[in-house]
């Protein structure tokens, strides 16, 4: 799961670049180049879930993100964003909740004690004013709508690619817990609901 994870964090920065190579493109022309991007990662967020929920390795944090991505990456394949002003207030949504997923995690490992906390958190916040930013019209007219998507899936990609590395990091309380010394693989992003 580790190396899909990164993989469609690596999808999502090459789809972010490719935008910043073609900024006066039109949305139409790469709608399917970020629909099939999103439906990597939206594919990667609920394989994992599904992979690693019956040892509670993960939260519903990262399958709630994997379903809106896939609603997401639906609609944009299906080409239903039509309109220019609608395009940056859809990503920007799902920019938000996305921040929003990230740093409910953070504060979740702050709780248990876990040092790489900071990461995510500094991520998270990030991709929510990133979002944020959207839906304000100083910086919709400043900058064209595939550079601003390309910001979008840059950061989206840096996302996947931390959580991707820092999979198999175990928080201090399931070191505690488990004293028989077998290596639990583990999602800092996404750990159990249970405390």
């Amino acid at each position: 799961m580790k190396q899909i994870t990164i993989i469609a964090g690596i999808l999502l920065t090459i789809t972010g670049m490719w935008c910043f190579a073609r900024p006066g493109e039109p949305f139409i022309n790469l709608a399917f180049l970020f629909g099939a991007a999103m439906m990597m990662s939206a594919t990667s967020n609920c394989l994992t879930w599904v992979v690693k929920r019956k040892t509670q390795q993960v939260s519903g944090y990262l399958l709630a993100e994997g379903v809106i991505t896939l609603i997401c990456s639906t609609i944009v394949l299906a080409d239903q964003l039509i309109v220019d002003a609608v395009i940056p207030v859809f990503f920007g949504m799902w920019m938000i909740f996305s921040g929003m997923m990230r740093i409910m995690a953070a504060l979740r490992w702050l709780r248990r004690g876990d040092s790489h906390w900071g990461w995510f958190f500094g991520f998270g916040l990030c991709t929510l004013l990133c979002g944020w930013a959207s839906f304000s019209p100083a910086v919709t007219t400043a900058v064209s709508i595939i550079s601003l998507l390309g910001v979008y899936f840059l950061l989206q990609g840096a996302n996947m690619i931390v959580i991707g590395v820092h999979m198999r990091h175990r928080l201090p309380s399931e070191q505690k817990e488990n004293g028989s010394g077998e290596t639990t693989a583990a999602f800092p992003e996404h750990a159990s609901e249970e405390e």
